[in-house]
């Protein structure tokens, strides 16, 4: 990638790791927003990733919160770190990959918990293109990568909704 003086920039990676409460989703939203700058990620590429970034550390958040009130569930996770990660980077595609991970347990979309629920993934494909999940007993790690965004597909993407 080329800077504006005609050198590379040097992107950097971020990792965070994050304390299971709500009350820390702005400041790691501020975060990932100077992450993108530093990096040169802006507009709706930079939007897109906050959006897909805020949805999956809001569902870790909430999962690994679950997972404390359950007992069986709570017991294991107290030889578990229960913080949650965040890594971000930019590949050698010049694609932004984003990989979040927590030690709650997977709940499949559309699981009985009231409310207008089970669209984040959904919300995560529309905003960055490819979404990974893999789940495990010791947690759940969500990676969202970056494809390119084409004005027909998101005319496609909106007709469909």
């Amino acid at each position: 990638m080329r800077t504006p003086g005609g050198g590379e920039a040097v992107m950097t990676d971020l990792r965070l790791r994050i304390v299971p409460d709500p009350a820390l989703l702005a400041p790691t939203r501020r975060t990932i927003r100077r992450w993108a700058d530093e990096n040169q990620i802006a507009g709706e590429r930079a939007e897109r990733l906050l959006l897909a970034c805020g949805e999956a550390l809001a569902n870790s958040i909430e999962h690994t919160r679950e997972a404390g009130r359950d007992a069986r569930a709570a017991a294991a996770a107290a030889f578990r770190d229960p913080s949650i990660t965040l890594d971000l980077r930019v590949d050698d595609q010049g694609r932004v990959v984003a990989q979040i991970c927590d030690r709650g347990p997977w709940r499949e979309p559309g699981s009985p918990s009231g409310g207008l629920r089970g669209r984040g993934l959904a919300l995560m494909r529309r905003a960055m293109g490819r979404v990974e999940v893999l789940r495990a007993e010791a947690g759940t790690v969500v990676r969202l990568i970056e494809e390119p965004v084409h004005p027909q597909a998101d005319v496609r993407r909106q007709r469909r909704g």
